[in-house]
């Protein structure tokens, strides 16, 4: 069973919101003890934000002072549905998986 997958589109439109705000420094940041498909969610968003910005994010257990944040979280809702919402600091994805 997976849990917080990240579809694609969920990705792009990550990297979309990276690219309109000053995200270069930004961490991504997962619960103190993530799980493995968590630690694997962060991973795969690093990866595609660096395909498609060529920005090296981090992932951390806690935001950065003074760096904007992007945070993952799960959520109920149906299966593989997800939310994206930003301010000027921060970015949430929030999932629900089967």
């Amino acid at each position: 069973m997976r849990k917080l997958k990240l579809p694609c589109l969920a990705v792009l439109l990550g990297a979309l919101s990276l690219q309109a705000a000053d995200f270069k420094q930004a961490v991504v940041v997962l619960p103190a003890s993530p799980t493995t498909p968590e630690k694997k969610a962060a991973q795969m968003l690093v990866e595609e934000i660096t395909k498609r910005t060529q920005a090296r994010l981090k992932i951390a257990s806690q935001a950065t002072p003074g760096a904007p944040g992007i945070y993952l979280r799960l959520a109920a809702g149906e299966p593989e549905s997800f939310t994206i919402t930003s301010t000027n600091n921060e970015i949430v994805v929030s999932g629900a998986d089967d």
